[in-house]
């Protein structure tokens, strides 16, 4: 018995010990449990606040050359472009930036040449016919002068000797009989020359009449031939139309057509109307960024603002400019000139106004085309506080935010006034102290 109370009682102690053991090593554990600081916290800060509104933007030049589709006579349809210098290439003032295919233009030359080898054909062979004309005419006109005056010599004699026999009959020296065969003589001499005088004034007025028909012949083609040359030389200047040159010095920057729903770059095919830009050689001085405000936020937006831009290829380069255009028409977003980096999707139905800044400096590196992202300045508060929008939840109406403690290190909700938003941060009015740490939830 006593043997077993003795056991017992070893068993009972070794127990106690094992469970005092562990209660110690509970409290160890307990009182160096660490705490948890895995949260992601932004600090809230105090000071300038801006009021932003962010987008994206496009620059441009201020000023550009630009050269555009002429009008040319004889191109009825649009006209397509063969060959375009390289985006981005250096061309000096004179240096052929554009040409267009000339074909329809040179479809029309060709039979103008084939037109006016057949007019100078018969231009031709009209003074020819007028040369022999005058030669043969000259010689029939001789002949017939030369038969009038030897008719008029035969009278001439006939008429002495008439005289002569009419004396000598009326001194009964010859018959009456001789003296009337010489008067049918010289009534007949006297018709052959009267024959020969109309056959040569009828002649002289056959050759003025022939010589005239010809010269007239001959002013009608040299008038078809000469209005056919005029054509064909505005037809030959108007081929040469068909290739543009740079107005000015600088880089060729490409322009950009509807093509569908589209702006695209144009390309070698394209068809353009007269009046369309082809390609633009911008002043690299003087920049611009084109950009764009939804319709919600049109009316915080006015001349003068300031605005920061970042260029997506030149991420150290900020620059700065001043608003010196708001739009007046609302337009897809899509088709505004300053949404260089949305795509289609995200823009689709979303309607906004340009905006045009002027660039307060340039930058050798800048180029018309390049998209950057915007930050128009609407307002700077002074001595603000303000945290990261995303921090801010709604709970049951009222707008909270979780504070960590810093002490305890946990979270703990506090209720808070906002005041003006940018598009990352928002003024806090009142609810938190500067240098509190404000839980941001976690990424997904």
């Amino acid at each position: 018995m006593a043997f077993i109370t003795k056991k017992r009682i070893s068993i009972t102690l070794t127990l106690l010990v094992l469970a005092g053991l562990g209660y110690g090593y509970h409290l160890y554990q307990k009182k160096n449990k660490p705490v948890f600081t895995g949260y992601v916290t932004a600090k809230v800060k105090q000071g300038d606040f801006v009021v932003t509104i962010n987008d994206s933007g496009v620059l441009k030049a201020q000023k550009n050359a630009l050269v555009m589709v002429p009008e040319i006579e004889g191109m009825w349809n649009q006209m397509k472009i063969s060959k375009l210098v390289p985006e981005g290439t250096r061309v000096k003032k004179g240096d052929p930036v554009v040409w267009f295919d000339m074909t329809q233009l040179q479809d029309q030359v060709k039979q103008l040449e084939f037109q006016m080898t057949q007019e100078k054909g018969q231009l031709e062979q009209s003074l020819e016919r007028l040369r022999l004309s005058k030669q043969n005419r000259s010689r029939t006109m001789k002949e017939r002068k030369i038969d009038w005056d030897i008719a008029r010599l035969e009278y001439e004699q006939n008429s002495t000797k008439f005289a002569k026999i009419q004396r000598l009959v009326n001194e009964e020296i010859l018959p009456q009989k001789e003296y009337e065969d010489w008067v049918m003589k010289n009534r007949s001499s006297r018709l052959r020359v009267e024959q020969a005088e109309k056959e040569y004034l009828k002649a002289a007025e056959q050759q003025a009449s022939d010589e005239r028909t010809t010269e007239i012949d001959i002013k009608r083609t040299e008038q078809r031939f000469k209005s056919q040359e005029e054509r064909y030389n505005t037809m030959k200047k108007n081929m040469e139309a068909g290739i543009l040159f740079a107005p000015t010095d600088g880089i060729a920057i490409i322009q950009k057509n509807w093509r569908g729903r589209q702006m695209q770059t144009l390309k070698e095919g394209d068809t353009l109307w007269p009046g369309n830009g082809v390609v633009s050689i911008p002043d690299l001085s003087q920049m611009q960024v084109m950009t764009q405000v939804n319709e919600t936020d049109l009316s915080k937006v006015t001349t003068g603002l300031k605005l920061r831009a970042t260029m997506d290829s030149i991420p150290d380069l900020v620059l700065t400019g001043i608003v010196t255009q708001v739009g007046t028409l609302a337009m897809e977003r899509e088709r505004s000139a300053g949404s260089g980096q949305v795509s289609t999707e995200e823009s689709a139905g979303i309607k906004v106004f340009e905006i045009t800044v002027d660039l307060d400096k340039s930058d050798p590196r800048l180029r018309p085309g390049m998209t950057c992202k915007t930050e128009m300045i609407l307002e700077t508060i002074p001595n603000a506080l303000s945290i990261p929008i995303k921090a801010v939840q709604m709970n049951n109406g009222n707008t909270t935010v979780k504070v960590l403690n810093p002490k305890t290190r946990l979270p703990e909700v506090k209720t808070v006034t906002l005041g003006k938003r940018s598009a990352q941060n928002v003024q806090v009015l009142r609810g938190l102290k500067a240098g509190e740490e404000v839980i941001l939830p976690e990424e997904e």
